[in-house]
């Protein structure tokens, strides 16, 4: 007649294993089977145990010794599976809506303008002929000459007219009207009952007019 019972075994070591199984033969032979932590079982004869007065046993021997010579050893074969669902995840909802905004900029402009200097240089002096029109640099120099009486009539010249381009950069300021494009997007949150609180993302392009 078979009795089950389940108290723990201890090896030499202090390592437990646990009774699943006690069987009695014919031949007034019994025998155990000890499962390890590892999961594997061993079928050890009775006799090898020794009883605790808390009603669990002991070994003289070790586990790592008993499995390399036990006459009958279990070691469970394990594998693992791979399951694959299929789960909702949150959804949103985005509303996207493009407006035009204006604003002034002031824009800088430089422009140039011309004006003309002329400047009188008194010379005083008597010349045989007419002076030519000359440059030194942007200055244009006209010859003034008159007539003046003397034993014989010369030219004198009495001035001349240096005549400069100037050139002067001014900035102007203008107001310039400017348009942009800025995009509201609101986000609905659908996997809840209770609807969220809709967030706002701005994407701004500038656009002169």
């Amino acid at each position: 007649m078979a009795t089950r019972r389940s108290p723990t075994v201890t090896d030499a070591d202090g390592e437990l294993g646990h009774i699943r199984d006690f069987t009695a033969g014919d031949d007034r032979s019994a025998s155990i089977v000890i499962e390890l932590d590892s999961g594997a079982r061993i079928t050890l004869p009775s006799d090898l145990l020794h009883p605790h007065a808390d009603g669990g046993y002991s070994i003289d021997g070790r586990w790592r010794e008993i499995t390399s010579t036990a006459a009958q050893l279990e070691l469970p074969v394990r594998q693992e599976e791979v399951v694959v669902g299929v789960r909702e995840v949150a959804r949103e909802r985005l509303h996207v809506r493009r407006r035009v905004v204006t604003e002034d900029k002031v824009v800088e402009t430089p422009i140039w303008r011309e004006r003309i200097e002329v400047e009188r240089v008194p010379r005083g002096e008597l010349v045989d002929r007419m002076p030519e029109l000359r440059n030194e640099g942007n200055t244009l120099i006209i010859p003034l000459v008159e007539e003046v009486a003397v034993v014989e009539k010369r030219l004198r010249l009495t001035e001349e007219l240096r005549v400069r381009v100037i050139r002067e950069r001014q900035v102007e300021q203008r107001t310039v009207s400017l348009r942009r494009f800025e995009i509201e997007i609101t986000r609905e949150d659908l996997s809840s009952d209770t609807p969220s609180s809709p967030t706002k993302q701005n994407k701004q392009s500038g656009e002169s007019s």
